[in-house]
């Protein structure tokens, strides 16, 4: 959202970037309770969404310590260990990588795009529909323990306080985005459910067997 605003400047354009962000995050958040709902009862399917929201969790956390890579001057003595990190990551994603690309948006692709208010709206729409799904696809393994209902109604507010953010002060909220910590704890934190995902496929096939 950020980098769209970067290139498309302009209080319309903004209008039609927060539209099209919010409807788009709603229909993806939506679309993976569906599929909660009907995947759940099924352990095979349930191992296959778990499997795969795993894999997608694993390329988000690789992108996120990429980003802080790429700030050469922030935590110096911690970016070997966080480098070793990611290329490992990046070793593994790349075995998946022909089914990622169609699930995990382009860093480098809102850049530079300058399109149309209609356009941008359509195109606002499809990053974080695919966000969202990967969210809550990332999340699933959580929902035996956590409120889904709740943990929906987080995702919602969290968006919109993001929204809220890149209307009223865009390069603060952008920069907080992209603190070196923030990058780093939320590239552990998909790592560490990206494990925890695995393990409970795991648990669930030895249930089945």
């Amino acid at each position: 959202m950020g980098n769209l605003m970067h290139t498309n400047p302009g209080w319309k354009k903004k209008i039609a970037i927060a539209f099209g962000t919010s409807i788009g995050n709603a229909f993806g958040t939506f679309l993976i309770l569906i599929v909660w709902t009907l995947f759940k009862e099924i352990p095979a399917l349930m191992v296959i969404s778990i499997l795969f929201s795993s894999v997608i969790l694993l390329k988000l956390s690789e992108e996120s310590f990429e980003l802080f890579l790429k700030q050469k001057k922030s935590f110096i003595k911690i970016r070997m260990p966080v480098g070793l990190l990611q290329n490992q990551l990046d070793f593994v994603n790349n075995l998946f990588r022909p089914i990622l690309k169609f699930f995990v948006p382009d860093l480098n692709l809102t850049r530079t795009k300058k399109l149309s208010f209609i356009n941008l709206i359509v195109f606002s729409f499809t990053i974080p529909f695919i966000l969202g799904i990967n969210d809550f696809a990332g999340y699933i393994p959580l929902f035996e323990y956590v409120n889904v209902f709740g943990f929906t109604l987080g995702v919602m507010l969290g968006h919109m306080l993001l929204t809220i953010g890149l209307f009223m002060l865009p390069k603060k909220t952008v920069s907080v985005v992209k603190h070196p910590i923030v990058l780093i704890g939320g590239g552990l934190a998909f790592l560490a459910i990206a494990i925890f995902g695995f393990y409970e496929s795991f648990k669930i096939l030895i249930s089945i067997i």
